[in-house]
């Protein structure tokens, strides 16, 4: 066991500091620049389709979203950051975290995968014309890993 030594009694503690109040600093104005910078506005973002995908969910966790690529296009935007495709809901501007499954016009499922916090994380697959599977990649945090 390690010795422990206890404090001389002979040794007296400091009194706190204390502080002086003193009067501000005058702040020196600076000038305001002569040009400035414009105020960016954002695209106008397309309308809705007419029969916009549903957003189904089974359970509190799980988000599916079904539609066609237009479809997808409207509903979400996708913004590369940190080298990462991060995709977003138009309405909310918050990270889709779900299940997306992207169908041909007729409904026929092509692909799905899993996201989270709008990045590609899990599985995805696509399907040929009579729903076999055509590829399978794993994703973790937006990166492929398999």
């Amino acid at each position: 066991f390690p010795v422990v030594s206890e404090p001389s009694t002979q040794e007296t503690a400091s009194p706190p500091p204390t502080l002086a109040i003193t009067t501000p600093i005058e702040k020196e104005r600076v000038p305001s620049p002569t040009t400035s910078i414009p105020e960016v506005q954002p695209k106008d973002l397309p309308t809705e389709p007419e029969s916009p995908p549903t957003i189904q969910g089974s359970g509190e966790d799980q988000n599916i979203w079904e539609g066609n690529r237009e479809e997808a296009e409207l509903h979400f935007i996708t913004y590369l950051i940190n080298g990462i495709d991060t995709i977003f809901e138009k309405k909310t501007k918050a990270p889709f975290s779900g299940k997306m499954r992207v169908t041909d016009p007729s409904g026929n499922v092509l692909g799905e995968f899993e996201v989270l916090n709008g990045r590609m994380d899990g599985e995805e697959v696509y399907f040929d014309a009579n729903g076999f599977v055509t590829e399978r990649t794993i994703w973790s945090n937006g990166r492929e890993i398999r």
